[in-house]
C-alpha cells in the first residue's frame, strides 16, 4: 500500500491546531520512520543463463524486508515496483561464474516509466581471463507510482553465466525512498 506525505501548513499567528492536521504530523513522522524501502534476494537457488549477448534480469524469491510492498517473490519477482512517489536510491549486488572465461561484463539498473524503460546507471567491467564478476551498483531515481526498476546483466564475450545464492555471496537489490521530489 503506497505511503502518503499530507501538506502541512502554512500556519499563521493564532491558528489553532486541528485533529486533522495532527493526524496529518503523524502520518508524516510515521512515514519518516518506517519510510517505503525494500530489500530483495536471491536466498533459495541459484539463478542460470545469464547469456552472452542477451541482457537477462535478475530475478528475486525472497525479502529482507518490505514495507511498502513493493516487491512479489512470484510475479514480476525481476522488478521492484514503486507504490509511492519519490526519490528513491536503488542498489544491487550480485556475484556471477561463468562457465567460460569471461573478458567484458555488463550491468545496468532499468527504470520502466509508462512503458518506456531508461538505463539508470550501467557499466562494462573488463575482466583478466576470470570467470567469477561481482557486480556491485547504486543509482538515485526519480519515481512516480507504478514505476518500476530492474537489475539487468550480460556477458559480452564469453560463456554463459550463473548468479549465486549462497549466503557468502549473496545476491541483493534494494530501494530506500529518501523523500519527496516536488
Amino acid at each position: 500500500m503506497a505511503k502518503t506525505y499530507p501538506a502541512i501548513g502554512p500556519f499563521a499567528p493564532g491558528d489553532i491546531l486541528t485533529a486533522a492536521t495532527m493526524t496529518n504530523i503523524d502520518t508524516n513522522l510515521e512515514n519518516q520512520r518506517v519510510p517505503p524501502m525494500v530489500k530483495c534476494l536471491r536466498s533459495t537457488s541459484d539463478q542460470t543463463g545469464i547469456a552472452t549477448g542477451s541482457a537477462t534480469n535478475l530475478q528475486w524469491n525472497a525479502e529482507a524486508f518490505d514495507t511498502d510492498t513493493m516487491h512479489d517473490n512470484v510475479t514480476n519477482n525481476d522488478r521492484i515496483t514503486f507504490g509511492t512517489a519519490g526519490a528513491y536510491v536503488v542498489t544491487g549486488s550480485a556475484r556471477i561464474t561463468f562457465g567460460g572465461t569471461l573478458s567484458l561484463a555488463q550491468a545496468s539498473i532499468r527504470q520502466t516509466t509508462s512503458g518506456v524503460t531508461t538505463v539508470r546507471v550501467g557499466f562494462y567491467q573488463p575482466q583478466a581471463q576470470s570467470t567469477v564478476v561481482i557486480i556491485s551498483m547504486q543509482a538515485v531515481v526519480s519515481a512516480a507510482v507504478n514505476d518500476y526498476v530492474t537489475f539487468t546483466i550480460e556477458a559480452l564475450t564469453g560463456a554463459t553465466g550463473t548468479i549465486s545464492h549462497t549466503a557468502v555471496d549473496q545476491a541483493y537489490f534494494s530501494a530506500l525512498w529518501v523523500g519527496q521530489t516536488a
